[in-house]
């Protein structure tokens, strides 16, 4: 069984039994747990579905962590049976990022189980309060665009003038 075991053991020869041995400690790690495989993309606030938690005797706990082996926040609910769902705090960073996680029963870790890939979508921005009807040349200001510190940031606005063919005249800005 998995977790922290004690065993001796002992030898019959011809019907003749040895002394046992002295007592050893074997750490048996648990199985390895698995992510359900997940939509593409998801939203932020996304949970994960953990699978394959130990169900047995002893205290296990799930640990969630980067590619990297960076623990992330967030909690596992319910606290008890097979399966779990991972909700992290705060929400996952827009973009394209891999996740394991870890199960550890009574001290003794598990293999960690296999890459999650989540591609997270960023929040949807909005356009604020224009004139009606616009002129060619009004000036856009956008909110909610992503502003985290990600390795690259690429933000791409598209934007044309109703009856236009193109962009041309318009000045967007970001806010």
């Amino acid at each position: 069984a998995p977790g922290i075991q004690k065993v001796k053991v002992m030898q019959t020869v011809y019907g003749v039994d040895s002394e046992p041995s002295d007592l050893a400690t074997l750490k048996v790690r648990p199985p390895k747990p698995a992510i359900t495989v997940l939509p593409d993309p998801v939203p932020a606030d996304q949970p994960l579905t953990i699978t394959g938690v130990y169900s047995g005797t002893g205290t296990v706990t799930l640990t969630m962590l980067t590619e990297a082996g960076a623990e992330i926040t967030g909690s596992f609910n319910p606290s008890t049976g097979t399966t779990r769902t991972f909700t992290p705090e705060p929400d996952w960073e827009p973009g394209t990022q891999q996740v394991k996680v870890v199960q550890t029963l009574d001290g003794v870790a598990s293999e960690p189980s296999d890459l999650a890939t989540l591609k997270v979508r960023p929040s949807k921005p909005a356009i604020t309060a224009r004139p009606d009807p616009v002129p060619a040349n009004q000036q856009l200001n956008i909110t909610g665009v992503y502003s985290g510190t990600p390795s690259t940031v690429c933000t791409t606005v598209t934007c044309c003038v109703p009856g236009s063919q193109s962009s041309s005249g318009v000045k967007v800005r970001v806010v």
